[in-house]
């Protein structure tokens, strides 16, 4: 596992190979699959994403959840280094549904397939994987994109500027990747799409009619 951990490929890929032919007592202590899983990351960090797609498509049928996890979620990587967006979808949709909000993996399936539904710009679809989420992903380092995707789907997807606005607000860290966009978008709906002076008005008559009512059940009740 020295090679392993230092990317070395081909004395990783060298050492399988050995291993089938030569150490099968110790390969099946191991699991083909965990030495699968590992040799795609090896690839996958190379960067030569076919050969690691092969790898994972054995790995994910690991009786190891983590390491069936992780070949999922990289698996979903790799087709999307490939160009393949729907069989990136389609591991990522099946990892959400196994994992628990506690798995580590949770956040990060979660927020790569947010961005592939943003990229793709179908902003329904982020709206029905987030929004229901939002409040668990909390203190998720992914925070600030999530708020990012709901807000440019309800305003560029269904031009819901007030739930828009909602969620623009949320994002406060000045180094996120799109903190500027974020920031001209705020200011265009507060500008031209938000009366403020109005929902002040609104916010004063319901305060006043609220007194109101509780002056005269007061004055009914004593």
């Amino acid at each position: 596992f020295l090679f392993f951990w230092n990317w070395k490929v081909e004395e990783c890929n060298n050492l399988f190979i050995q291993g089938k032919r030569l150490w099968l007592k110790a390969l099946a202590r191991l699991g083909e699959q965990r030495v699968c899983y590992y040799l795609g990351i090896c690839y996958f960090n190379k960067q030569q994403y076919p050969v690691a797609s092969t790898y994972f498509a054995i790995s994910k049928s690991s009786d190891n959840k983590e390491i069936k996890y992780y070949s999922y979620y990289y698996m979903a990587k790799t087709q999307l280094a490939l160009g393949n967006n729907d069989l990136a979808k389609d591991n990522l949709l099946f990892l959400i549904y196994q994992l628990n909000k506690e798995d580590s993996l949770y956040d990060n399936a979660y927020f790569l397939l947010s961005s592939i539904y943003f990229d793709e710009k179908k902003y329904e679809y982020i709206i029905t994987l987030l929004l229901s989420r939002y409040e668990i992903f909390s203190k998720s380092i992914f925070l600030d994109y999530f708020s990012y995707y709901l807000a440019i789907a309800y305003y560029a997807g269904r031009n819901d500027y007030n739930n828009s606005y909602y969620y623009l607000c949320k994002i406060t860290s000045s180094d996120f990747e799109f903190y500027k966009n974020a920031m001209d978008l705020k200011k265009l709906i507060e500008t031209n799409f938000i009366d403020f002076h109005w929902m002040n008005r609104v916010f004063h008559t319901y305060f006043f009619i609220q007194v109101s009512f509780s002056f005269l059940f007061d004055c009914f009740y004593f």
